[in-house]
């Protein structure tokens, strides 16, 4: 009877599960109303293409958008278009590896290699400025490794319920439920890309740990109190990574983990700040 309750509980969850990434995916289409006011193309690293949204002028200050795991590129389209920054900036946000305009292909990468694709977009800049990384979630980690990697090419980093503390990077149970072959078998490809990508995340960010140093970016953490998918304590971690006078904190006490599309305005402002106060 045990073993029939256990069983039946597992597969509730599974079901539960599938429902709610199904339901993610939808929302991370490129079937969205903000497709319209960017061109798209085509990048390409490594022989792999990779589907790069881009709006405004390439000679303008560059800011470039990394989603989290999962996500898609349109996750940053709404600060693009905030009146604060939209047509004063080139705005440029790619679909990682494995996720929307670039799902073909499947893929394990390191943050390294992650951050490989990601600087295609900071070498296509014509501003001598610098560019403006913003990361999110997953995305956030990227930001940081590419940054330590180009120092001279990264004046700010914008980093939103970043996922980079090694000490908070947990495996949940359904992570490990995901990897199994059965859920494989039924997960969309994007789920499994990001369970791909999320699974060995603790020990990348141990070697991440030791790369701040070469970090020389002004660093401003944004966070939501009531974040429950990353925790808040990931503030402390960045604030003690970076020297006082180059880290902002922006705490949020009302939000949780989804603020590039809940406050677009707010993220749009530090980046407007940001260039007029290089």
């Amino acid at each position: 009877m045990k073993m029939k309750m256990a069983r039946k509980g597992w597969l509730i969850a599974v079901t539960l599960l599938v429902l709610v990434m199904a339901m993610w995916q939808i929302t991370c289409s490129n079937e969205d109303p903000y497709r319209k006011y960017f061109t798209h193309r085509l990048y390409q690293h490594d022989s792999r293409p990779f589907h790069v949204a881009e709006r405004g002028d390439r000679k303008d200050p560059a800011v470039i958008y990394v989603h989290g795991s999962p996500g898609s590129w349109n996750n940053g389209a709404a600060i693009a278009l905030d009146p604060q920054i939209d047509g004063s900036v080139w705005f440029a946000a790619l679909d990682r590896p494995g996720f929307g305009g670039s799902s073909e292909q499947r893929w394990r990468g390191s943050l390294a290699e992650q951050a490989d694709f990601v600087r295609q977009l900071v070498e296509a800049s014509e501003n001598d400025a610098g560019v403006i990384l913003i990361g999110h979630s997953y995305g956030a980690p990227i930001a940081v490794k590419l940054a330590a990697q180009c120092p001279e090419r990264v004046r700010a980093l914008i980093l939103i319920g970043a996922a980079v503390d090694p000490d908070l990077e947990k495996i949940q149970w359904f992570q490990k439920l995901a990897d199994t072959r059965v859920a494989r078998w039924v997960l969309p490809k994007m789920w499994e890309t990001s369970n791909d990508e999320l699974l060995p995340l603790r020990s990348e960010l141990q070697v991440l740990d030791s790369e701040w140093d070469a970090v020389k970016a002004k660093v401003v953490m944004i966070h939501g109190k009531k974040d429950k998918l990353v925790p808040y304590a990931q503030m402390y971690y960045v604030k003690a990574q970076v020297p006082s006078n180059r880290f902002w904190e922006v705490t949020m006490p009302k939000r949780g983990h989804f603020i590039p599309w809940q406050d677009p305005d707010v993220v749009a402002s530090i980046v407007a700040d940001l260039i007029e106060n290089p």
